[in-house]
């Protein structure tokens, strides 16, 4: 029990690093996709360390916001 909980803070510490390891050389991760209403949706994508917000809908020009780098998960 001891040895999981100890694997679980360092998962948590080292979860970035961790998280380029496994991703097999992926530069673009899709964090989140959320229903806006019945024709828009917006989704978070990861790149390269960055987050970006895309707005789209149908029958309108996709809104695409650079909104800076990914913050550390806290302990």
């Amino acid at each position: 029990l001891a040895a999981l909980f100890a694997l679980l803070i360092f998962v948590k510490r080292n979860r970035s690093g961790l998280a380029q390891v496994f991703s097999d050389g992926k530069r673009m991760e899709v964090s989140e996709i959320q229903s806006l209403g019945p024709n828009m949706r917006a989704v978070l994508l990861r790149v390269d360390q960055r987050e970006i917000l895309i707005i789209s809908g149908r029958g309108i020009q996709p809104e695409v916001t650079l909104l800076g780098p990914v913050p550390e998960a806290p302990l």
